[in-house]
């Protein structure tokens, strides 16, 4: 038997000879110069993945604690309960999470219970933005990059994916329902919740409106705030999706990454030298007036050497902040080695010496001096006219700056060189320095150091204090003899907090304040209700 090779339509029509077509030329793709290949700006999921029914549970509850601490007089227990939420639904969601990213969320649960402990606003502010923080930047590092070898731009590439997805993010909400419309369970419960909810309303509404307890038991007095719950909670918990989309942070480096190096040494050198120089110049005539040698310049300008000290605190402490960013602006454009022997060629000759690192650390170290002499400056004028909270936070942060800037000089000294540490360690850092600030109670260290000047006790600024500092002023008030008879009176006149929502709105400082002056005051105390 003859076997027939190929389709019928490729024989001769005689049916003589068989034609075979020719085998097909290996195809070859287009090349493309890599100059116009356009790399992703963020690398997108590679799954959509549904948010489970663990994480929305999750969700939704760290969403209602949040709006109560949204809603209430001070963000206390429920707003601690609402972090741990979050920080369960990452876990606990069934999720990867690298180490890194676990560190960063154990601070954000270590920083937690601060906010039911201390009252002062400007403190439980600062603790809520770092803890903040902490929860985005680890779930921007949930799957990749290091806290500890990462340049301030990948950070700001991972937390910036973070909110690119979340317009993504939200469609896991639809991705949600159509699963469970896949699913037959998931479809009846929802088919039966569209139908039960409005049943629900009409029937309820006509019993309330036949009996008043009944209208009582169903808070359909208070539905104006139960709607106004139900909002905050919802957009609330959109918000907090952001952080389930964290799958899609396949951001890892770039294989090329666009170089912005376009300074050379000799640029480097003309800014860092003449900075050192003018840094050098202050730093002297700090030295100067210290000694005594710029009396003269003082009384002619009409100045003491409070108000000498006063002057400028700030900008001080702005030098001190700017000069490191200058100096890591500077270290992240300057032309690498390998760039300027590229330029220069076979002539070694033509390259400058680099003088980088030998500048920085002398612009840096005068930094710490500059800081140095702003808290100086900042002693000497709470040593004349007391200390204030905003006085006291300068001050912590002048040393906050100074510390800061040495770890940079170590750095940029070439410690572990191999790995870009320093922006992990600035974040611990600051995870460190927010729970001193706690640990420390700022307005009560100001209580009980102006306290301790008996010769002259600003009664107005001790009222202003918040709770967290009632306890030290009624312990020491015997040293405000001036003002003690009127300083109780104003105690006692601090209305005794009442909460609407029992433990969520507890609140440490706010409970020994209450135990502290109804034991202090003999007269019955007004009474102020918490928000709801």
């Amino acid at each position: 038997m003859s076997e027939n090779v190929g389709p019928p339509s490729d024989f001769d029509p005689e049916g003589t000879t068989a034609t075979v077509p020719p085998p097909p030329s290996p195809w070859v793709a287009p090349t493309t110069p890599p100059s116009a290949v356009k790399a992703p700006t963020l690398r997108t999921r590679s799954t959509s993945p549904i948010a489970t029914s663990r994480e929305v549970v999750l969700l939704v509850a760290a969403a209602f604690f949040a709006n109560l601490a949204l809603r209430t007089s001070v963000a206390t227990a429920a707003a601690s309960i609402a972090v741990v939420g979050v920080v369960s639904m990452l876990v606990a969601g069934g999720r990867t999470l690298q180490r890194d990213a676990k560190i960063l969320l154990a601070c954000a649960v270590f920083l937690a219970p601060w906010l039911a402990i201390r009252s002062n606003a400007a403190l439980t502010t600062v603790t809520f933005l770092a803890i903040f923080g902490l929860l985005t930047l680890a779930c921007g590092l949930s799957l990749h990059g290091s806290l500890f070898d990462s340049r301030v731009r990948n950070f700001a590439r991972h937390i910036g994916s973070l909110i690119y997805e979340w317009a993504d993010g939200l469609t896991m909400v639809k991705r949600l329902a159509s699963g469970a419309k896949a699913n037959a369970r998931g479809a009846s419960l929802i088919r039966g919740a569209l139908v039960a909810v409005p049943v629900l309303v009409v029937f309820g509404l006509l019993l309330a409106s036949a009996d008043d307890v009944f209208a009582r038991f169903l808070l359909i007095g208070d539905l104006p705030a139960v709607l106004g719950h139900i909002i905050t909670t919802f957009i609330v918990a959109v918000t907090f999706l952001a952080l389930l989309s964290r799958r899609a942070h396949e951001t890892k480096a770039d294989e090329n990454p666009t170089s912005f190096r376009f300074l050379g040494p000799i640029e480097i050198n003309l800014i860092l030298g003449s900075l050192a120089v003018l840094f050098a110049a202050f730093v002297g005539t700090q030295v100067l007036v210290a000694l005594g040698g710029a009396d003269h310049i003082l009384e002619t300008e009409g100045l003491t050497q409070a108000d000498h000290a006063r002057r400028g605190f700030f900008q001080l402490v702005w030098v001190a902040g700017l000069s490191m960013g200058l100096v890591g602006i500077l270290r992240s454009v300057r032309r690498s080695r390998e760039d300027l022997e590229e330029l220069a060629g076979d002539d070694s000759r033509a390259i400058p010496k680099d003088r980088f690192v030998f500048l920085a650390s002398a612009t840096l170290m005068l930094t710490i001096a500059i800081a140095a002499v702003s808290i100086q400056r900042l002693l000497l004028y709470i040593g004349t006219f007391g200390l204030t909270p905003l006085r006291l936070w300068a001050l912590i942060g002048a040393g906050a700056i100074g510390v800061a800037v040495l770890v940079y000089i170590i750095s940029i000294r070439g410690f572990r060189a191999e790995t870009d540490w320093f922006p992990g360690v600035a974040v611990l850092l600051i995870v460190a320095l927010v729970f001193g600030l706690n640990v420390v109670n700022p307005d009560a260290r100001v209580a009980s150091y102006n306290l301790d000047r008996a010769s002259s006790v600003d009664g107005e600024l001790l009222i202003s204090l918040s709770p967290d500092a009632t306890t030290t002023i009624i312990d020491n008030i015997d040293n405000a003899r001036a003002v003690e008879g009127w300083l109780a009176t104003r105690l006692c006149d601090t209305p005794q907090r009442s909460t609407t929502f029992g433990l969520l709105e507890f609140n440490f400082a706010e409970s020994s304040s209450d135990r502290a002056l109804d034991q202090f005051c003999t007269n019955t105390r007004p009474v102020s209700f918490g928000n709801g």
